[in-house]
């Protein structure tokens, strides 16, 4: 008699898992905000999710970092639900010594996990910034918005951007350059999801941590921390410098 009812169990129980894989999940991509919690960070925190991987002038700790939670310059649109404004640094002032010829910049990084047999991948983005915002998917080779203006003011509309193209099983990172024009203030503010029918994770850390998947190429490998973490490391260092090769390209051509 005991075993109808423990064989009832595992099916429901597998039928309610294999449901689960293939349902229709959403993954928050929210600037400022804290996974671990399901809040928006504190004003002056890092969020650890969006990382700056590389700015100039150097930000301060360097690159890489979490990202630093500002208060909002006084002209800027409030964030969006769910959000906070981020920079590279403390708060919204842009570094010194830099002009509109020679832009200050940053470029932040966010990674999430599409576990083994994923499908109907997508991106929904709603995206401030001051001042020029251009944002990629995993390469150069593979845009979500070309470069545009950030549209920060309180009276603008926020750039939407949808994205369905050049997902990869395993790690998935969104690449976004943030450029200061004018040399005043400057901060990024994006409220948005990637959704899949399938298991999804969200990476935390400059290390991009996750379990049970190392996103570089779905579960774990047998290789150990450091070669992953090595692994990632360059990935990052090659998008960086095609980053920085798009960007000195159209300041010669202008």
């Amino acid at each position: 008699m005991s075993r109808i009812p423990n064989l009832l169990l595992t099916v429901v129980a597998t039928l309610i898992f294999s449901s689960f894989a293939i349902a229709q999940n959403t993954l928050p991509l929210n600037t400022g905000f804290d996974h671990s919690s399901g809040t928006p960070y504190s004003i002056g925190v890092q969020d650890n999710y969006w990382i700056n991987i590389a700015s100039f002038p150097p930000s301060a700790p360097v690159a890489p970092t979490g990202s630093w939670v500002i208060l909002k310059h006084p002209l800027w649109a409030a964030p969006f639900a769910n959000t906070q404004w981020i920079s590279a640094r403390t708060t919204f002032t842009s570094a010194s010594g830099t002009n509109p010829s020679n832009p200050a910049y940053v470029i932040f990084r966010k990674c999430f996990c599409l576990q083994p047999g994923f499908t109907t991948p997508s991106l929904s983005l709603s995206v401030r910034g001051d001042d020029n915002i251009e944002i990629w998917l995993n390469t150069i080779t593979n845009e979500v918005l070309d470069s545009t203006p950030g549209n920060s003011g309180s009276l603008s509309s926020p750039i939407l951007a949808t994205h369905t193209a050049g997902f990869v099983q395993g790690r998935n990172c969104l690449y976004v350059l943030l450029e200061d024009t004018f040399f005043g203030a400057t901060g990024l503010n994006l409220q948005g999801t990637v959704s899949a029918r399938g298991s999804l994770l969200i990476a935390q850390g400059v290390a991009v941590s996750f379990a049970p998947c190392n996103c570089l190429s779905g579960p774990l490998p047998t290789e150990d921390k450091e070669a992953v973490e090595s692994r990632i490391s360059d990935q990052d260092e090659q998008i960086i410098r095609e980053i920085l090769e798009i960007r000195e390209a159209r300041r010669r051509n202008k």
